[in-house]
C-alpha cells in the first residue's frame, strides 16, 4: 500500500499513469469501477480515493449493497416453527425468558 505520508495520491498516480489526475479518475470512472476497485488496483484506501473524487467534483457509482439475504417461504416456515416451538433452540433462545 502506498505510504501517506511520503508521497501524495495525485503524484504516485500521475507518476504511474503518465496523465494529469481527473483524467486518471474519470478513466476508472468510465471503465465503470467502484472506489474500492480504484483501491485495489492503485493501492490506495478507498476514503483516499473518494476525497480525491470529491476535490474534484467525480462521483463513482456505488453498487447498491445488499446486507440481508432472500429467505425462502420454507426457511420462514420452519423458522416461525422452531421460534414457536416449547423446547429452546437457535431460534429462540434470546426471545423469550427461561427461568
Amino acid at each position: 500500500m502506498a505510504d501517506r505520508y511520503y508521497t501524495t495520491f495525485k503524484v504516485v498516480l500521475e507518476a504511474k499513469y503518465d496523465k494529469h489526475i481527473i483524467d486518471i479518475l474519470m478513466d476508472f470512472k468510465c471503465r465503470g469501477m467502484s472506489y474500492f476497485d480504484v483501491a485495489l488496483e492503485t493501492g490506495f484506501h478507498a476514503k483516499t480515493i473518494r476525497k480525491w473524487c470529491y476535490k474534484y467534483s467525480i462521483k463513482f457509482d456505488v453498487p447498491k449493497r445488499r446486507f440481508y439475504r432472500k429467505i425462502s417461504a420454507i426457511e420462514k416456515t420452519t423458522f416461525l416453527e422452531n421460534f414457536k416451538s416449547k423446547s429452546i433452540n437457535i431460534d429462540n433462545i434470546l426471545s423469550r425468558r427461561w427461568v
